[in-house]
This record gives C-alpha cells, sequence and structure tokens, in this order.
C-alpha cells in the first residue's frame, strides 16, 4: 500500500466532488473553465501512471518500436505522436483528455446530478480504463458517435457515421457498442424491471454460459474483417467456451452479491425515476445501455474478451446511480430507497477502496526507478 497513490487519488475524487458542487451552483452560468479544469486535471493523473493495467507494458512496446496493432486510425496516431516526439504518457495524456472530453460532452446536461456524477465516473470506470488503453482511446469517439446519434441535424447523422469508423478502426470491438445504441435509440422508453432484472438473475444465479460452450458456436460464423477479431473466432472454444473463463476475475461471495444487490438496484430505482421524471431520450438511452450493459457483464464475468465488450455499456452506471443519489435528497423516500443508498454507497466504498489497495495499480513515473 502506497502512501502517495491513496493521497492523489482520494484528493483527485475530493477535487471532483468540490468542482461538481460549484457546476451545480452555477449551472446557469455558461463558464466552462470548471470543466476544461476537471478534463485537464484527470488527463494528467492518467498520464503520470508507471505499469498500471494489463496493456500496460504491451502497448508501451507498441508505441516505442512502432509495431503496427492492425487497426489502422490507432497506428497513424502512434506514429504522429511519435513523430512529434511525444513520449508514451504523452499519448496516454492525449488519450485520456479525448475520453474524458467524450464524456463531459454527454453528461453536460446533468449538472444537477454533478457532485455525485463526477466521482463515480472515475470510481466504477478508473479501474477498466487503465487496463484498456486501445479501447478506452476507441471509446472516445464511441461516444462522439453516440452524441450525434441523439441529434437530428443531417450533419450529426454524417458525424455519427464518421466518429464510428475511426473507433472501429482504433478497436474494431467498438462495433458491438455502436450497435447496441443504434438499436436501443429506436426505443424511446426505459425497459421494464420486471424482464431486466429477471434475465439478470437468470445468468447471475442459475445459468452459466461460458460452461455451455453455446457462445463459440454463435460467433463461427460471424466476420467484421478485423484480423485480430477473426483469430479470436477461430479459436472461439479458447477465447469464447470453458477455457476462457479466468479466475482473476472471479469474485468474494460477499463482494459477488454486494454486486449483484446493487445493479438490480439500480435498474429498479433507475427505471422509476424515469418514468417519475419523464426524463430526455439521452437518459432512458443511458439507462437502457446500463441495463444491457449489466445483463451481459453479469452473464460473461469470467470471459474477458466478451467483459471488455459489456463494459462499454455497463460503465454508464455511474450516470444512474447520481440519478438517484441526487433525487434521494430531493423527495420522500421509502424503505427500498434508503437500503438502495446504502447498497450504493457500500459498493462505491468497495470498489474504490480496491483500486487503492491493490499493488498492481499503485505505481506512478517516479517509482520507474530510470526504467524507460
Amino acid at each position: 500500500m502506497k502512501i502517495d497513490n491513496i493521497l492523489i487519488y482520494i484528493l483527485f475524487v475530493i477535487f471532483l466532488y468540490i468542482e461538481g458542487k460549484f457546476i451545480y451552483r452555477n449551472k446557469q452560468n455558461k463558464n466552462i473553465l470548471p470543466l476544461i479544469s476537471i478534463i485537464l486535471f484527470y488527463s494528467l493523473i492518467e498520464s503520470i501512471r508507471y505499469g498500471r493495467g494489463v496493456d500496460y507494458w504491451g502497448y508501451r512496446i507498441t508505441y516505442k518500436v512502432g509495431i503496427s496493432t492492425g487497426q489502422y486510425f490507432f497506428d497513424i496516431t502512434n506514429s504522429l505522436f511519435r513523430f512529434l516526439n511525444l513520449t508514451f504518457n504523452d499519448s496516454l495524456f492525449a488519450f485520456a483528455l479525448c475520453y474524458m472530453l467524450s464524456i463531459v460532452l454527454i453528461v453536460n446536461k446533468y449538472k444537477y446530478w454533478f457532485p455525485y456524477l463526477l466521482p463515480l465516473f472515475f470510481i466504477f470506470t478508473v479501474i477498466e480504463s487503465e487496463c484498456f488503453i486501445r479501447q478506452f482511446f476507441a471509446m472516445s469517439f464511441a461516444n462522439f458517435a453516440f452524441l450525434n446519434l441523439i441529434k437530428t441535424n443531417k450533419i450529426n447523422k454524417i458525424l455519427f457515421v464518421l466518429f464510428a469508423i475511426i473507433a472501429f478502426f482504433i478497436h474494431s470491438s467498438t462495433i458491438f457498442f455502436i450497435l447496441i445504441i443504434l438499436i436501443l435509440n429506436f426505443i424511446k422508453y426505459p425497459i421494464n424491471y420486471k424482464y431486466s432484472i429477471s434475465l439478470y438473475i437468470l445468468f447471475a444465479l442459475f445459468i452459466d454460459i461460458a460452461q455451455t460452450n453455446i457462445l463459440p458456436f454463435l460467433l463461427s460464423s460471424i466476420d467484421i474483417g478485423d484480423n485480430k477479431f477473426s483469430s479470436y473466432i477461430s479459436l472461439s472454444e479458447r477465447w469464447f467456451g470453458k477455457e476462457a473463463i479466468n479466475d482473476i476475475y472471479n469474485q468474494k461471495w460477499y463482494m459477488q452479491s454486494l454486486n449483484i444487490i446493487f445493479d438490480i438496484s439500480l435498474i429498479f430505482s433507475g427505471y422509476k425515476l424515469i418514468k417519475e421524471n419523464h426524463f430526455s431520450h439521452r437518459t432512458t438511452l443511458i439507462y437502457n445501455l446500463f441495463v444491457i450493459g449489466a445483463i451481459l457483464y453479469r452473464a460473461f464475468f469470467n470471459i474477458e474478451l466478451i467483459r471488455r465488450i459489456a463494459f462499454m455499456e455497463y460503465l454508464w452506471v455511474f450516470v444512474i446511480a447520481s440519478c438517484f443519489l441526487y433525487f434521494f435528497h430531493k423527495r420522500k423516500n421509502n424503505i427500498i430507497d434508503v437500503i438502495t443508498i446504502i447498497i450504493v454507497l457500500l459498493y462505491t466504498i468497495a470498489i474504490f477502496s480496491k483500486f487503492l489497495t491493490e499493488t498492481h495499480f499503485n505505481n506512478f513515473i517516479w517509482d520507474a526507478y530510470g526504467n524507460t
């Protein structure tokens, strides 16, 4: 356990809360400096990490040597950064800046929720964002596509296609996110919690898809034109069947129970809030994304490749959780609301504590000791 790691991240979460509070209190003010400071500080903190995340060393070598990933826009971006004599950590800054900018543009309509939304975004996404470098850079452009999809101008439709293509040529897995938001965009109502919770419980407690080997069978006919993905398909039993189960993702029984109750609570509470408050289509779409993500994430929790894809939808849980926390203070609450708030707080503390105390998530560039 390193004190500098714990101190930096706790102070950053406090900073996000304070900035969120300031933005909420001055929500009619069009001053964008607080948002810029959030984007820059997030990018700075993510750029000074060292050796953190499963993809860190692979992409560090890829960047330094100039190895092609087969994903054209990502390779072009790396080549441009190397041409400009930028370091690998400089590239991490740029990737984080793109991602945080995309998030801020999407959630900027929820300034009332910012005191909760900003800290929860960081706590719920930081582990995956530091592990999956290229995927989250691609998600920046997938998010830009999402932003243009929910707008009605013709130029936005063109921009949607453009950003979707860029995202695909950074990380081909974003095609699934794009297809999901395209389908969900036609659904004008939140997915009924009775069906979604029933399906979630089915996968959480009764059906282990990896043990059935049905996924390799279904994937065997898919070809999206990407060599790396095609290699996964050709070895589908290894990547998506029984052999793909990764024990490192196993949760202790109490953490798994807390996670399941957390998801179910927010699926239920989020649905009720949307129905009661008649939120915009953007919020309904985000809620439905979270629901789809929660079901897929739980169904394929121990299969890394599908887990990565599911997390692109599931990460929007931070919006639903912050919505619930905001309205908890604004209305008369029942016993279910009180239990939900306790579950949300307990799960948030558990996730953040795990991030702060795991040794492979605590190094910064000053811990490199001369390594380059």
